[in-house]
C-alpha cells in the first residue's frame, strides 16, 4: 500500500473503519465466492482461492483504489455495502 504500519482487517466493521474510511479506499477486484475473512479462522478462503487472491495481486488485478465520496458516503451508512 505504500503506508508504512498499514494493517489489513479482515472483519467487515473494522475493514471499513480501519481501512476504508481511514485510508479512502475500497479494494477492487475481490473474486466472487471467495469468503472475505481471516485467513487463519474456519470457513477462510481454500488454499486454492488463496493461490488465486495471490495472482489477482501479482497481475495487479485486485489492488485498493481511491474510494468516490459516494462510496464513502454508502460505507458511513452500511459496512457491509463497502466490503469485498
Amino acid at each position: 500500500s505504500g503506508v508504512k504500519g498499514a494493517r489489513m482487517c479482515w472483519e467487515v466493521t473494522l475493514f471499513r473503519d480501519q481501512i476504508v474510511l481511514r485510508y479512502l479506499v475500497i479494494l477492487i477486484g475481490w473474486p466472487p465466492g471467495t469468503p472475505f475473512q481471516d485467513f487463519s479462522k474456519r470457513g477462510a478462503p481454500s488454499f486454492a482461492q488463496m493461490r488465486e487472491l495471490i495472482k489477482l495481486m501479482e497481475t495487479g488485478k485486485l489492488y485498493f483504489a481511491k474510494a468516490t465520496s459516494a462510496q464513502l458516503r454508502v460505507a458511513r451508512m452500511d459496512a457491509s455495502g463497502i466490503s469485498p
